[in-house]
């Protein structure tokens, strides 16, 4: 079958995610993949990561309903709870299947606990509800697999069959090559993936700049000319920052200070969006991802959620759910990390992220700034 994924996350437990020749930034080149085993070591291209205790589903769709349009991932904690929570994930995979027309679904159960040969009923039981939901709408569940871990030499079954085996390397694995090969990073678990923005050492100089000042800007005064040029001026120096390559940790404490106390300024933040969709995507998203580990929270709100929206308008679904999650820990109930908590939720395609994007370009110039 056609591997052409588009990308989506949400929280920590639920992803959707990506794999080559799908989603911004990628060949747009289709990948086969053929049989149990390839279905499995190709997991980690399409997610970024190697998923682990967790109900992975693949939804199918295109002309003959054998093109992967998407892939979605669920903490198998959530499946063990209660019956409405299993319903309320079900929701959540059709309302996706509707939007991208799936017609069938893959299901993958990895769980650590499980062994070959020991009674695999509760995960067929998860498979089995959550299949008899989506028929409600006419989606067919086409396989169903169990295997311990997405790794070399892990045991898997076919759920209903007598089908088994061991896994190859994923990391071998054509999809894997595929995906390194465009210049991403494969991660051995989402923690590891996580640690893109975890907390770092910050400049004694810059939180000591930082506590000094307010969390919030005042509000805009829109007949101020200088309001204006000071916008004008912090979109011209985050673009000629990203422009020479500089790392957030390379920048002067003073310049840090600056740039962190400039994304607080609404049109400006509006204005950066737009670099989503510019050839800086791939560096902004990386000078975001620093600069949310060299700031103190809550200043480290506003570049989590600039990363956030950045890998999710790149079709980079898991690395924006991470994003979401760091800006909503740094400052809870932050807009943007909430907007696009919902537009993960909802399942909301990476192109519509994309057309807000657009809205920042036409904000920058606004400001008097063409953005690259």
């Amino acid at each position: 079958m056609t591997a052409h994924v588009s990308s989506h996350d949400h929280d920590h437990d639920h992803d959707r995610g990506s794999g080559p020749g799908g989603g911004s930034g990628t060949s747009g080149t289709p990948m086969r993949v053929s049989g149990p085993e390839g279905l499995l070591t190709a997991l980690p291209a399409m997610l970024g990561f190697a998923p682990d205790d967790s109900l992975v589903t693949i939804l199918l769709g295109g002309r003959h309903g054998r093109s992967m349009v998407a892939v979605a991932r669920h903490d198998l904690a959530e499946l063990r709870g209660p019956e409405p929570r299993r319903a309320a994930i079900a929701a959540q995979v059709g309302r996706v299947c509707a939007q991208e027309q799936v017609t069938a679904v893959l299901m993958v159960v990895i769980d650590p606990q499980w062994r070959f040969g020991v009674d695999d009923r509760w995960q067929r039981e998860i498979v089995e509800d959550l299949a008899w939901t989506l028929s409600a709408d006419k989606i067919e569940l086409r396989d169903a697999l169990l295997c311990t871990r997405i790794a070399a030499g892990a045991e898997w079954i076919g759920l209903g069959d007598d089908r088994c085996g061991r896994l190859s390397d994923p990391r071998q694995s054509a999809m894997a090559a595929a995906y390194v090969y465009q210049g991403r990073t494969l991660y051995g678990s989402r923690a590891e993936m996580a640690q893109v923005l975890a907390p770092g050492i910050v400049d004694p100089a810059v939180a000591e700049a930082l506590a000094a000042l307010p969390t919030a800007p005042p509000a805009p005064d829109l007949g101020d000319r200088t309001d204006r040029d000071r916008d004008r001026a912090a979109v011209q120096r985050l673009c000629t920052v990203l422009a020479a390559g500089t790392g957030a940790g390379e920048l002067p404490a003073d310049e840090l200070v600056q740039i962190a106390t400039d994304v607080l300024r609404p049109d400006v933040r509006d204005s950066l969006l737009g670099l989503a969709v510019g050839p800086l995507a791939a560096g902004a998203e990386r000078f975001w991802a620093e600069a949310t580990r060299v700031l103190p929270a809550p200043w480290r709100a506003e570049t989590a959620a600039l990363f956030a929206f950045t890998a999710y308008a790149r079709g980079e679904g898991p690395p924006a759910g991470i994003g979401v999650e760091a800006a909503l820990t740094a400052r809870p109930g932050h807009r943007l990390a909430t907007l696009l908590s919902e537009a993960l939720g909802n399942g909301m395609h990476p192109d519509r992220i994309r057309e807000l994007a657009e809205v920042g370009v036409a904000c920058a110039q606004d400001l008097g700034v063409r953005l690259p």
